[in-house]
């Protein structure tokens, strides 16, 4: 590992040695000039919590802030108080489920409406507990009183047709 000063100049003791110089200006992964560190001195928790990105030149800093998501009892924390999802939450709805969570269909969620399993008339919440992507066919077809759709915590849905038979659909399963 090599421990640099703020000019780049090897310091430490050991088998520290100097940074090769087209590397000297970068200050972590990505091209040179941007930095990505804690917005405060301690650092976030975990990771999660406030960034600070940098980029080079005179622009403003980004701050970027990471908030983990349970897969347990919804905590509410990304509800929208009326009808319409807040664009966090509709954005959180559609890396959850990257396409519409009917079992045969497979358009983007970015292409869906936002739809609450409860209706929000019925009092169902504008949260991600209550909600997933379906597009505009799946979405009405949910809506026939022969059709029922369950979500479960975690994200789930489960399909039950007119003849009785069920499938399910999970949330996105990304490579980590």
């Amino acid at each position: 590992m090599t421990v640099t000063d703020e000019h780049g100049h090897a310091i430490g003791h050991g088998c520290a040695r100097p940074e090769p110089k087209n590397h000297r200006k970068r200050a972590g992964p990505g091209p040179p000039g941007f930095t990505f560190t804690p917005a405060s001195r301690d650092g976030p928790p975990g990771g999660y919590g406030t960034w600070r990105l940098h980029t080079p030149g005179n622009g403003p800093d980004l701050l970027v802030t990471l908030d983990p998501l349970t897969t347990q009892d919804c905590d509410h924390r990304f509800e929208s108080r009326g009808h319409d999802p807040g664009v966090k939450l509709k954005h959180l709805s559609q890396i959850r489920h990257a396409t519409c969570t009917s079992p045969i269909c497979r358009r983007p969620a970015s292409q869906c409406d936002f739809e609450h399993n409860t209706p929000y008339e019925a009092g169902g919440r504008t949260c991600l507990c209550n909600a997933g992507p379906k597009c505009r066919h799946d979405h009405r077809l949910k809506q026939h009183p022969k059709w029922k759709v369950d979500q479960l915590p975690d994200g789930t849905f489960t399909w039950t047709t007119p003849a009785g038979r069920t499938y399910t659909t999970e949330p996105t399963r990304y490579p980590i």
